[in-house]
């Protein structure tokens, strides 16, 4: 199981690297994330393939990814549901 350290470090080198987010260096786990469809979209495959995490709407609401610590928050949730 991942620590929510690992988790953070983890979601914000796929945001710099893979959705080009650049500014995530600069952000605290509260700033909003404010990404587009596009990028959503990216982030929930991600999220499926490495977690296995159920990516639908009614899992994962789009406030699920407002913020890193809504997403970290979200991923341990699930984590521990599966364990």
């Amino acid at each position: 199981m991942n620590t929510e350290k690992e988790l953070e470090d983890v979601l914000r080198t796929f945001l710099k690297e893979e959705v080009m987010m650049t500014q995530i260096e600069f952000m605290t786990v509260d700033d909003e994330l404010t990404l587009d469809s596009l990028a959503q979209t990216e982030l929930r495959v991600f999220l499926e393939e490495k977690y296995g995490l159920d990516i639908s709407m009614e899992a994962m609401p789009v406030e699920t990814a407002a913020t890193l610590s809504a997403l970290i928050s979200h991923i341990d949730k699930a984590n521990k549901k599966a364990a």
